[in-house]
């Protein structure tokens, strides 16, 4: 037995526990677990993690999912469902993962433009290196000050057909 599998264990005992106080514990141990420095999980033990995370995530207060998302947002091996469903949250949960997470694939950053509201909007246009296909979504389902944030955002890229958007756009925009 690992001394992964040893603490998944015993965070599947404290899983059986509903207070609240034991859910930000269970959520904060097995955060820790893909945080770790040491062997890592295996992928089957990653697999229950991620189940563990993504059950008990939306019954924890807003502070500690936004907590649970600054601390998963620079990580490489965090579970791609979980930042997902994090990411699509209220935008004090969500900000972090859309401005940094690598988790996040093209096409979840075009979905979130396209069900969410204008902050989510927002913190994708700040993110490092946006492409072109999801500036494209940002010129499309934005307001002006939405497309003035990707504008101003030197590492984005903007496609030819988004900038002409976006000069048709400026001509009635007092903002663009």
């Amino acid at each position: 037995m690992t001394a992964q599998t040893s603490k998944l264990e015993n965070l599947i005992e404290v899983a059986h526990e509903a207070s609240s106080d034991k859910r930000r514990e269970l959520l904060e141990g097995v955060t820790d677990l893909f945080m770790d420095d040491g062997p890592g999980m295996s992928d089957q033990e990653q697999i229950i993690a991620a189940d563990i995370l993504g059950r008990v995530v939306m019954e924890v207060e807003r502070e500690v999912r936004a907590r649970l998302s600054y601390r998963l947002a620079d990580l490489g091996n965090a579970p791609a469902d979980l930042i997902r469903q994090l990411a699509s949250d209220e935008i004090q949960v969500a900000r972090p993962l859309l401005e940094r997470s690598g988790a996040l694939s093209n096409q979840d950053l075009v979905e979130i433009i396209n069900k969410q509201g204008k902050e989510h909007q927002l913190s994708i246009s700040l993110r490092e290196n946006v492409p072109a296909d999801v500036s494209d979504a940002l010129v499309a389902k934005g307001d002006d000050d939405v497309v003035l944030s990707l504008v101003n955002n030197d590492s984005a890229e903007i496609s030819r057909r988004a900038m002409e958007t976006i000069v048709d756009r400026s001509e009635s925009s007092e903002v663009l």
